[in-house]
């Protein structure tokens, strides 16, 4: 279970492009999430295992979970659902992989939490689901256009890991300015909204 950090990862110009559309343009849309997840781990016991299980959600007792905003770019089901794409797009030329299909491209927004407790993190999940042809294949990367609070926690744990009972924390990444991390989608991670920043930015872009 690899973790790729690269730091500055694109080029500077269009870091502050992407800093100046996303996080600062009074005109560019998003859209609120009760939580980070599809399902909120508030009416997690509602919602089916096999789900869950599929999915590769663990709630624990540090889970606590974040409202946010979401502005999609790109996804796999639906195709374009950006003005914004292709500028966002533009970033797969900066990914040292071979990319053979772009599944998701979206960027997350949370608001400063300044009660949230420390330690704690949002839903543990993977950004695949386990039933997918080509899920062992899928990468995900994200992109902190912005020095923030709000860190990254990664587990020791894949969706393709059955028995779950001794997950642990095995990373933390920090958001930091034109930083990019790159990992299995099946690997098991969250996020956590800042506590003193007011905001915290992160670009998501599966691939395969």
């Amino acid at each position: 279970m690899e973790i790729q950090i690269i730091e500055d990862f694109l080029p500077i110009k269009y870091q502050q492009d992407i800093i100046n559309t996303v996080c600062y343009d009074p005109g560019f849309p998003w859209y609120k999430y009760h939580s980070t997840y599809n399902h909120n781990t508030v009416v997690a016991d509602n919602v089916d295992p096999q789900i869950l299980k599929q999915e590769g959600v663990v709630p624990t007792n540090k889970t606590k979970e974040s409202p946010q905003f979401v502005h999609s770019f790109y996804n796999e089901s639906n195709g374009s659902r950006s003005d914004w794409f292709a500028f966002m797009r533009t970033m797969n030329y900066f990914i040292p992989h071979n990319i053979n299909n772009i599944l998701r491209i979206k960027v997350n927004c949370m608001q400063k939490q300044p009660d949230y407790p420390e330690g704690f993190y949002n839903t543990i999940h993977t950004d695949t689901n386990r039933e997918l042809p080509y899920a062992k294949d899928m990468k995900t990367l994200l992109y902190y256009p912005m020095d923030t609070d709000g860190d990254t926690y990664f587990f020791n744990k894949t969706i393709f890991d059955d028995d779950k009972s001794d997950i642990e924390i095995m990373k933390t990444v920090s958001p930091k300015s034109n930083r990019a991390v790159i990992f299995d989608s099946a690997q098991l991670h969250a996020s956590s909204p800042p506590r003193i920043s007011e905001w915290r930015f992160a670009v998501n872009f599966i691939f395969t």
